[in-house]
């Protein structure tokens, strides 16, 4: 398994370096407003010479949101995300792709995402639907409009890749981008106080800075899409057991190197409890599937060269387990994590009518969310939305559980379950709909066990001929796809 094309890696660092040296200039020089100018020139340029390089773009960017303040947008709203976003849309506009290879898999990702856009337009437009006074934006038709177009802008393009990741190009784009979006999020990580003097928009998270002797600062960094410290802990664990799931079907280790120690020393700049114990569990699980591999006693090697260089950071991390914090967490009499789920859970008993349609005239008088993305949107939203979720990552689990032996995703899907069920957003998991939807042809690459694998896979290869748009790319075959085709079935 390929998973980084070198030349293609090397063509989006070389735009990159084209990027951030002009943007960082631009940012020292309070010019704000030229980053977005600058951003979107750029992007057209891309776009007529190097059209697929779109792809990349919009992947390093979606986890990191706009970079400078968003009251420099153009028009007001159109920032660095957005401009990359009608990017891509671009790309799928100009190209009309023939029919590939889509895998069960990748249907449920994609309703998982149109799950998460209902969702939120339907919480946020509850004002209008059902006459009650949430606020006046809230209850704004104009801003359920805004709503929604941010929304198809940042979910309909991830859709379209999803659908698209049978095609060779397309895929071979999105992990080479995922790779350098990590390693940059985690470098961001490393030096928040610097690049908030230059004048970038960060979110630096400092409460923490007394639950410890000598102080702990929790950086999330260029890290946008999840809001807060847990979220960017979630980010990285889900990358980490991706790419673990990749070292455990490969021969080859040291090309990941670099992705791998972004992934943990992302998740330890966080000083996320929760980050941590799960991060000590997707470790376990994989050391008991792959204890006599040859690639573990490299991972091993990797984790203790990690450990040394940033021991002072780790162990400030797992200090805060001895933090009044932390025994408060585990109290429900507290107002802390436990103590959150026992006051949301005699609130739904007490109004059992919330299960149906989500809090309307009666809300909870408790002022903190349920730091439970399922919980939140029970409440928010009713029983449907968070069900319907639940379902799909259900699917998706005994999909990955049948198809472990040749690719593990679960070491990715794990941690998403588990971190969004303590944080508010699905934020954390912004790439793993993009890791899901790639699994059955990464699964595809490190097996020879023909048209019986496709059946599991649940992939459709089209026998009919299909009559080419005149723009469009050349139909992939099976080859292309590393898939071979199904036969007996």
């Amino acid at each position: 398994m390929n998973l980084l094309d070198s030349n293609i890696f090397w063509r989006i660092l070389g735009f990159l370096v084209l990027f951030w040296v002009p943007v960082t200039a631009l940012v020292i020089l309070d010019l704000y407003s030229f980053v977005i100018i600058y951003t979107a020139g750029l992007t057209f340029l891309m776009g007529v010479m190097r059209p697929y390089l779109l792809i990349a773009v919009y992947v390093y960017f979606l986890p990191m949101g706009s970079l400078v303040g968003t009251e420099y947008n153009l028009l007001g709203y159109v920032g660095i995300d957005e401009i990359t976003q009608i990017g891509v849309l671009y790309l799928f506009l100009r190209f009309r792709f023939n029919s590939v290879p889509v895998a069960r898999i990748q249907k449920w990702v994609i309703l998982a995402l149109f799950v998460i856009i209902a969702y939120y337009v339907y919480n946020f437009s509850k004002g209008i639907v059902y006459g009650t006074d949430f606020g006046e934006d809230v209850q704004s038709g104009f801003y359920i409009v805004k709503l929604v177009i941010k929304l198809v802008l940042k979910y309909v393009p991830l859709a379209l890749l999803v659908w698209h990741l049978g095609v060779d190009k397309v895929r071979s784009y999105v992990f080479p981008a995922i790779t350098l979006s990590i390693i940059t999020i985690a470098l961001s990580m490393t030096a928040v106080e610097p690049l908030i003097d230059m004048g970038f928009d960060l979110m630096e998270n400092d409460y923490a800075v007394g639950e410890v002797e000598g102080g702990t600062v929790r950086a999330t960094g260029f890290y946008n899409a999840g809001g807060d410290t847990n979220s960017t802990a979630g980010f990285m664990l889900i990358a980490l057991g991706f790419f673990l799931g990749h070292v455990e079907k490969s021969r080859k280790f040291f090309h990941l190197v670099p992705v791998l120690s972004a992934t943990v020393v992302g998740l330890f700049l966080t000083a996320s409890r929760t980050g941590m114990l799960i991060l000590a569990m997707i470790l376990l699980l994989y050391f008991t599937l792959n204890l006599n591999k040859r690639n573990t006693v490299k991972l091993v090697s990797l984790g203790a060269v990690i450990f040394l260089v940033i021991s002072p950071v780790i162990f400030k991390a797992v200090e805060r387990f001895s933090a009044d914090s932390a025994r408060r967490a585990l109290d429900p009499t507290y107002d802390a994590r436990l103590g959150y789920y026992f006051i949301y859970g005699e609130y739904f008993i007490e109004h059992p009518d919330v299960l149906i349609t989500g809090y309307t005239d009666d809300r909870i008088w408790y002022k903190r969310s349920p730091h439970n993305m399922f919980m939140l949107m029970l409440y928010n939203t009713g029983l449907v939305f968070p069900g319907a979720l639940l379902f799909l990552l259900f699917k998706m689990g005994l999909w990955g559980l049948r198809t472990r032996r040749r690719f593990n995703i679960l070491y990715a899907l794990i941690p998403f379950v588990l971190i969004i069920s303590t944080v508010n957003s699905e934020g954390a998991g912004i790439y793993l709909w993009l890791m899901l939807g790639a699994a059955p042809y990464l699964a595809a690459r490190s097996t020879q066990s023909g048209g019986g694998f496709i059946a599991d896979m649940g992939v459709s290869v089209p026998v009919k001929p299909v009559k080419s748009h005149p723009n469009a790319l050349p139909r992939p075959t099976s080859r292309q796809f590393d898939i071979p085709p199904r036969v007996g079935r």
